[in-house]
């Protein structure tokens, strides 16, 4: 995969593309065959309480693979911040971090060089502060990916593969309770990953293939930390999204 941020003649191969499309498809007869979509009669209306949680949020050119709408979602009620693993070598004064996905293999050197953010993330977490890890935030948090040394909270190697694990949507159930809800909590998500993880923890997620047979385990908690393999999205059961602010927030407040 190659994102539209890493290509820096992106607008010019647009216009070629465009231009190359104009000439060699009918797009008035393309337009005539789709069909209006149908919408939901009533528009999305979360009710997010408003909060003065600080959220950190990874993004940089090893973290970028988010639902956008929890980013929207996250931005609507609460301050959130941006920061990068990769370049800043101090973490932001926060309540709560977020790893998203991306490639945390591809870019494990500067990530593994960058000690300071490093060993800020393990003392954050080991102090019982709240992170949350999806996919490439999985393997960051873990002690290796390949043979550069990670974060360390999750006792555990990453391991690349020349093929997909895993691939597609999925339905998880929460195993037992914890910020992102109580036992037998269910919502979606899915996962997409060339990789394995060996933790030494217990799973959180009981998670079964949408539409299909397949069922197994995945992601892993430590202290106030929870990182698998997928990527969930906030829209498919907003309670999580609830819980996991009404959670934080308690804790905040009471410091």
């Amino acid at each position: 995969l190659v994102q539209s941020s890493e290509i820096s003649d992106l607008d010019s191969d647009l216009d070629y593309l465009a231009e190359t499309l104009s000439k060699t498809v009918d797009l008035d007869q393309l337009q005539a065959l789709m069909r209006t979509p149908r919408l939901p009669e009533k528009p999305l209306n979360p009710e997010l309480p408003e909060t003065n949680l600080r959220i950190a949020i990874a993004r940089d050119k090893a973290f970028s693979f988010y639902y956008r709408e929890n980013l929207e979602l996250l931005e609507s009620c609460s301050r959130v911040i941006y920061f990068s693993p990769m370049s800043d070598h101090e973490l932001p004064d926060c309540d709560l971090i977020y790893f998203g996905g991306g490639y945390p293999e591809v870019f494990r050197r500067e990530l593994s060089e960058n000690k300071k953010m490093r060993y800020a993330v393990k003392e954050y977490g080991e102090a019982g502060g709240y992170i949350f890890g999806e996919c490439g935030g999985l393997m960051y948090l873990t002690e290796w990916v390949e043979d550069s040394p990670m974060v360390g909270i999750f006792k555990g190697k990453c391991q690349l593969t020349k093929s997909l694990q895993r691939f597609g949507y999925i339905d998880l159930e929460l195993k037992e309770d914890c910020f992102l809800g109580m036992k037998g909590t269910r919502f979606t998500g899915h996962e997409f990953h060339k990789s394995i993880t060996t933790v030494d923890a217990p799973a959180v997620y009981q998670i079964s293939k949408t539409g299909g047979l397949d069922n197994w385990t995945c992601g892993f908690r430590y202290k106030n930390v929870i990182a698998g393999y997928p990527h969930i999205s906030f829209l498919s059961n907003m309670d999580v999204l609830k819980q996991i602010l009404r959670w934080v927030q308690k804790d905040s407040s009471s410091v």
